[in-house]
Protein backbone atom coordinates (compact mmCIF):
# COMPACT_ATOMS: atom_id res chain seq x y z
CA UNK A 1 0.00 0.00 0.00
CA UNK A 2 2.71 2.70 0.90
CA UNK A 3 4.74 1.33 -2.55
CA UNK A 4 1.56 2.36 -4.15
CA UNK A 5 0.74 5.90 -2.88
CA UNK A 6 4.59 6.96 -3.09
CA UNK A 7 4.31 5.52 -7.09
CA UNK A 8 0.68 7.60 -6.95
CA UNK A 9 2.46 10.59 -5.24
CA UNK A 10 5.50 10.49 -7.42
CA UNK A 11 3.15 9.86 -10.93
CA UNK A 12 0.94 13.19 -9.62
CA UNK A 13 4.11 15.32 -9.14
CA UNK A 14 5.78 14.95 -11.84
CA UNK A 15 2.75 14.77 -13.99
CA UNK A 16 1.84 18.32 -13.03
CA UNK A 17 5.26 20.26 -13.48
CA UNK A 18 4.83 18.80 -17.01
CA UNK A 19 1.43 20.41 -17.48
CA UNK A 20 2.26 23.37 -15.50
CA UNK A 21 5.10 23.80 -17.76
CA UNK A 22 2.77 23.87 -20.54
CA UNK A 23 -0.14 25.90 -19.16
CA UNK A 24 -0.10 29.68 -20.09
CA UNK A 25 1.01 32.27 -17.89
CA UNK A 26 4.03 34.35 -16.84
CA UNK A 27 7.01 33.04 -18.49
CA UNK A 28 10.59 33.28 -16.84
CA UNK A 29 11.85 34.29 -20.24
CA UNK A 30 10.26 37.00 -22.50
CA UNK A 31 11.41 36.57 -26.34
CA UNK A 32 11.33 39.75 -27.61
CA UNK A 33 11.93 40.60 -30.88
CA UNK A 34 14.19 43.53 -31.18
CA UNK A 35 15.85 45.72 -33.76
CA UNK A 36 19.37 45.42 -33.83
CA UNK A 37 20.99 48.68 -32.37
CA UNK A 38 22.78 50.49 -34.89
CA UNK A 39 26.02 51.27 -34.54
CA UNK A 40 26.77 55.08 -34.73
CA UNK A 41 30.55 55.53 -36.26
CA UNK A 42 31.88 58.97 -36.15
CA UNK A 43 34.85 60.00 -38.14
CA UNK A 44 36.95 60.57 -35.53
CA UNK A 45 36.80 56.42 -34.85
CA UNK A 46 37.00 55.48 -38.57
CA UNK A 47 39.90 57.85 -38.73
CA UNK A 48 41.60 55.17 -36.13
CA UNK A 49 41.65 52.60 -38.68
CA UNK A 50 43.28 53.98 -41.84
CA UNK A 51 45.77 51.16 -42.41
CA UNK A 52 46.01 48.04 -44.74
CA UNK A 53 46.07 45.55 -41.81
CA UNK A 54 42.93 47.62 -40.34
CA UNK A 55 41.15 49.59 -42.86
CA UNK A 56 37.15 50.98 -42.54
CA UNK A 57 35.54 53.38 -44.86
CA UNK A 58 32.57 55.10 -45.10
CA UNK A 59 30.51 55.22 -48.57
CA UNK A 60 26.95 56.43 -48.47
CA UNK A 61 26.59 57.36 -44.80
CA UNK A 62 27.46 53.46 -44.27
CA UNK A 63 30.48 52.39 -42.70
CA UNK A 64 32.38 49.60 -43.49
CA UNK A 65 35.53 47.20 -41.95
CA UNK A 66 37.33 46.21 -45.81
CA UNK A 67 40.59 44.49 -43.46
CA UNK A 68 39.17 40.67 -44.70
CA UNK A 69 38.49 41.94 -48.64
CA UNK A 70 41.92 43.65 -48.87
CA UNK A 71 43.59 40.58 -46.96
CA UNK A 72 42.02 38.49 -49.84
CA UNK A 73 43.62 40.43 -52.66
CA UNK A 74 40.62 39.78 -54.80
CA UNK A 75 40.03 43.76 -55.50
CA UNK A 76 39.68 44.31 -59.23
CA UNK A 77 41.32 48.03 -58.34
CA UNK A 78 43.91 46.21 -56.59
CA UNK A 79 45.17 48.61 -53.79
CA UNK A 80 43.46 51.14 -54.75
CA UNK A 81 41.12 51.01 -51.90
CA UNK A 82 44.30 51.15 -49.39
CA UNK A 83 43.75 55.19 -50.44
CA UNK A 84 40.20 55.74 -48.16
CA UNK A 85 41.18 53.44 -45.21
CA UNK A 86 40.43 55.49 -42.64
CA UNK A 87 38.23 58.09 -44.50
CA UNK A 88 34.92 58.94 -46.52
CA UNK A 89 35.05 56.55 -49.64
CA UNK A 90 31.85 57.64 -51.14
CA UNK A 91 33.74 59.89 -53.96
CA UNK A 92 35.75 56.84 -55.35
CA UNK A 93 32.74 54.78 -54.98
CA UNK A 94 30.51 56.52 -57.26
CA UNK A 95 33.98 57.34 -59.65
CA UNK A 96 36.22 54.65 -59.75
CA UNK A 97 39.62 56.57 -61.04
CA UNK A 98 40.31 55.63 -64.80
CA UNK A 99 36.55 54.44 -65.13
CA UNK A 100 34.51 57.46 -64.45
CA UNK A 101 31.81 55.41 -63.03
CA UNK A 102 30.13 53.59 -60.27
CA UNK A 103 31.26 50.16 -58.74
CA UNK A 104 29.62 47.28 -60.55
CA UNK A 105 25.90 46.06 -58.98
CA UNK A 106 28.17 42.98 -57.78
CA UNK A 107 30.61 45.26 -55.76
CA UNK A 108 27.44 46.82 -54.49
CA UNK A 109 26.29 43.36 -53.37
CA UNK A 110 29.18 42.61 -51.64
CA UNK A 111 29.00 45.69 -49.20
CA UNK A 112 26.86 43.77 -46.88
CA UNK A 113 29.67 41.68 -45.58
CA UNK A 114 31.74 44.18 -44.20
CA UNK A 115 29.19 46.47 -43.14
CA UNK A 116 29.93 47.68 -39.50
CA UNK A 117 27.72 50.61 -38.47
CA UNK A 118 26.03 53.80 -39.77
CA UNK A 119 28.68 56.86 -40.42
CA UNK A 120 27.87 59.83 -37.75
CA UNK A 121 29.07 62.52 -39.88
Amino acid sequence: MIKKNILLFSFLVVSGFVLSSCLPGKQTEEVVDKEPEVKMITLAEIEEHALETDCWMAIDNKVYDFTKYIEQGIHPGGKSIVKRCGQDGTDLWLDMPGEKEEHSEYAASLLDNFYIGEFSN
